[in-house]
């Protein structure tokens, strides 16, 4: 699986590459990027076909990964904007862990199971949170521009993914990218941009997958029509311009 050596190699990349380079800043986007798809593929391969020890012990794995690579470096904030961010990661990662041992639970009626409801309040913190970060950021006009069309992307694959149908793979997708989305700017653009691209490049594959190469199964099970491709490749430009806007705010101090 392509999605597994790849992540195996940014988490080795991420460990081995000094620690003050752009080169292990990348590294460590994409191992969260793809620690997410790697989570909701093997939430999904469990629920299909059983999940022995070796797929707990890939779960567990993986899921330390993405810990460690989403808490490390943390950008400064005051210190209950800090706790917030740190309990709705929590949140995120019981929810996580709760989908990986029942995934078609989040397919049910709204209200119905705990990870319904997790979601929703992971949801609800990060708007409260976006909504700190535009103020502690409105004296900074290009890291607020940054932020805001990272945050825009994020809403794109949210409304995208955000469907009974495709959530039992594409959970842990969304609740990262609802966690990057509340990150200022000034958190690394090399980081963030490496862990949306590679997200969004998941659910690209899906829609390739199921659309365009008209497979039977498939573990990416978005339909393929020409608004997904668009939403995604709008998301992923408005990454970039992110990226490229921070970049711009951080190169006089580099």
């Amino acid at each position: 699986m392509i999605w597994q050596w790849l992540l195996v190699a940014a988490a080795l990349g991420t460990g081995l590459l000094p620690s003050d380079g752009h080169a292990r800043e990348i590294a460590r986007g994409l191992a969260a990027g793809l620690g997410a798809v790697m989570l909701g593929l093997l939430a999904f391969f469990a629920a299909e076909f059983g999940s022995g020890w070796s797929m707990w012990i890939a779960a567990a794995g993986t899921l330390l990964i993405l810990v460690v690579v989403m808490l490390e470096d943390a950008p400064e904030r005051a210190r209950w904007s800090w706790l917030g961010d740190r309990a709705v990661s929590l949140v995120a990662v019981a929810v996580v862990v709760a989908h990986f041992v029942s995934p078609e639970r989040i397919t049910r009626g709204a209200g119905e199971t705990p990870q319904w409801w997790g979601a929703m309040v992971v949801s609800a913190v990060c708007l409260c949170l976006f909504v700190v970060r535009v103020i502690e950021q409105r004296r900074d006009t290009r890291a607020l521009i940054a932020f805001v069309l990272g945050a825009a992307a994020t809403v794109l694959v949210v409304l995208d993914l955000g469907r009974a149908e495709v959530l039992r793979v594409y959970l842990p997708t969304l609740l990262v990218m609802l966690l990057l989305g509340i990150r200022p700017a000034s958190g690394g653009p090399e980081f963030l941009a490496a862990a949306r691209l590679s997200l969004v490049a998941g659910v690209l594959q899906g829609v390739a997958d199921r659309g365009m190469a008209n497979r039977d199964f498939s573990p990416f099970i978005i339909p393929y029509t020409m608004g997904h491709l668009i939403l995604q490749l709008v998301a992923a430009l408005l990454v970039a311009i992110a990226a490229y806007t921070a970049g711009r705010t951080r190169s006089p101090h580099d």
